[in-house]
């Protein structure tokens, strides 16, 4: 289960309706067996940066989430998008310091920081405890693009499907594997633009059968 918004706020009366309706959402998914909520940790707040938000924000809204999701069987995990409190592998580290809750996790994108230049398969091995769940989506940098226009525009790389981009998928399921995740769950995030949307999903599970049965 899924619910993905933008949760923080210097508005405390904004805030405590955004936790309101996260624990509503914790309790349907108690309902209907769902362990894992898929998430956003948070967007960077107007003149603080992603650290100072971590360290200032995190654990007082998601703290008391996490302690009333607990003895429900529920878990939160957050999708490290880049535009999220989650970019870099020190803000991974962060998080977890400022709220060590074992049911607040990751629902793991690698796509996220191949484009980075940030070490995927290094990031499972050290945050595998943290990984709930897993988008497979792949990443296509252009490098051409990117030798002409450089790094600070984005249009040298896009999302594609698993198989068409530069992960290595053959390392990536082995890396859960070794670190005792073999059963988290890969689930197609479509946003490649080459294909409809059936056969994307289609070409990606194909691929993907190549590693996972």
């Amino acid at each position: 289960m899924s619910f993905f918004g933008s949760f923080l706020s210097e508005n405390p009366d904004e805030e405590a309706g955004n936790q309101a309706q996260v624990r509503k959402v914790i309790d349907t998914a108690s309902v209907m067996g769902v362990q894992n909520i898929g998430i956003l940790a948070g967007m960077p707040l107007p003149g603080k940066s992603k650290m100072q938000v971590i360290e200032e924000k995190v654990a007082p809204f998601w703290g008391p989430l996490c302690d009333y999701a607990k003895p429900k069987g529920v878990r939160f995990a957050m999708e490290n998008w880049f535009a999220t409190l989650l970019q870099g592998l020190h803000h991974f580290e962060r998080i977890f310091e400022v709220l060590p809750a074992d049911n607040f996790g990751l629902n793991f994108d690698p796509s996220h920081l191949y484009h980075q230049h940030i070490d995927y398969l290094g990031a499972v091995d050290q945050f595998a405890g943290r990984i709930f769940h897993s988008h497979a989506k792949d990443t296509e940098v252009n490098e051409w693009k990117k030798r002409w226009m450089g790094t600070l525009e984005g249009a040298w790389w896009r999302y594609v499907i698993p198989g068409f981009g530069g992960i290595d998928w053959g390392c990536y399921v082995s890396a859960l594997r070794r670190n005792g995740l073999a059963d988290v769950t890969l689930s197609i995030e479509h946003e490649d633009s080459a294909f409809g949307r059936e056969e994307g999903f289609v070409k990606g599970l194909n691929y993907l059968r190549t590693f996972v049965s």
